[in-house]
């Protein structure tokens, strides 16, 4: 229960619950947690049985470090418990943000599982580049990143090649580039840090128009 919720509920007091209850329900509308999120990505889609990748979304959830949800022990939930605690959670009703269900619903009730070439499609038909590094596709690509680098939210960190991307060589930062970008291609969005990963991703690997 949020912080909010409580506070109300002190202010009414045992005695004046209905009234605490009715300003709970009106500031936050009644609104559940499931339709608090299906108004906010069309690419996400509440985990179930039937779910596309569940045993490898499963299987990412047992060994991830974010956020997971606590059973009634406090304990996180079992991942075999998973589709179950999600398909209770989704009917709660949203207390905000920072609630422990709605976070826990929210990291892994609600899941993209496209991989990043399939976002890449569904936001505008952007694709990476097929061509070897020595084409201008990737030349181009990687000026582009060696004129932005320093921003820290876009910088590559890709230890196998960290020098020849971030180096001065446009021969070898192409190819750095195109390795990493080729590296992502596949990386599913329920894996740890995807969004982060994504957005240099999106920003870096699609083809430089003419």
């Amino acid at each position: 229960m949020s912080v909010v919720v409580k506070s109300l509920i002190a202010v009414g007091g045992l005695g004046t619950l209905t009234g605490a209850g009715f300003a709970i329900n009106h500031f936050y509308g009644g609104e559940s947690i499931e339709s608090f999120l299906k108004k906010s990505n069309g690419s996400k889609e509440f985990l179930a049985k039937g779910t596309k990748d569940l045993n490898a979304i499963l299987t990412t959830y047992e060994s991830s470090t974010r956020f997971k949800p606590k059973d009634s022990t406090g304990k996180p939930v079992d991942k075999d418990n998973l589709v179950n605690w999600c398909k209770e959670a989704v009917k709660g009703k949203y207390y905000g943000k920072d609630d422990a269900n709605f976070k826990g619903v929210n990291s892994w009730c609600f899941i993209n599982t496209n991989s990043f070439a399939d976002q890449l499609k569904n936001r505008g038909n952007k694709k990476v580049s097929a061509q070897d590094s020595k084409h201008k596709d990737w030349t181009d690509a990687w000026g582009k990143y060696k004129l932005g680098r320093n921003d820290v939210n876009l910088k590559i960190t890709y230890s196998e090649k960290q020098g020849d991307l971030n180096g001065n060589d446009e021969a070898k930062g192409a190819a750095a580039l195109k390795a990493w970008c080729d590296s992502k291609v596949n990386t599913k969005f329920y894996v740890d840090d995807a969004d982060k990963e994504f957005n240099k991703f999106d920003h870096w690997c699609p083809k430089v128009d003419a």
